[in-house]
């Protein structure tokens, strides 16, 4: 909290129910996941699904869901700001073309997933 304080471009909003992170990466037109739990990169894949580009950490399934190797440049090392801010720098600088291999990998990520989003939603309403 502290660290965010001294800086007025980032906000802490503490835990989001999930339809909203889902609304809010469908608007965006990057999504930076910086988890060093394994278990919370279900939200990376979300995102990747929905073609969405993503800078992430190579934690847990990440690395996975990159299935065109030239992506796997976005996910990089746990702990490694500057080389989350050198793939944020590339993906910025070149943005239109990687945005449609982005959405590519998207649609192959949903062929394989088919309706995992649809089983997640029902597991977090039980929930």
């Amino acid at each position: 909290e502290a660290l965010a304080a001294s800086r007025p471009w980032l906000t802490l909003r503490g835990s989001r129910p999930w339809p909203e992170v889902l609304a809010a990466q469908e608007r965006a037109h990057v999504v930076l996941a910086t988890s060093v739990w394994d278990n919370a990169q279900v939200a990376l894949l979300e995102a990747l699904a929905r073609g969405v580009p993503s800078v992430s950490t190579r934690v847990g399934d990440a690395p996975r869901y990159l299935l065109e190797p030239s992506l796997e440049r976005f996910c990089v090392p746990s702990g490694d700001a500057g080389a989350l801010a050198a793939a944020l720098a590339e993906l910025g600088g070149a943005y239109e073309t990687w945005r449609p291999r982005f959405a590519a990998n998207g649609e192959r990520l949903r062929a394989i997933h088919g309706n995992a989003a649809d089983a997640l939603m029902e597991l977090v309403a039980v929930a």
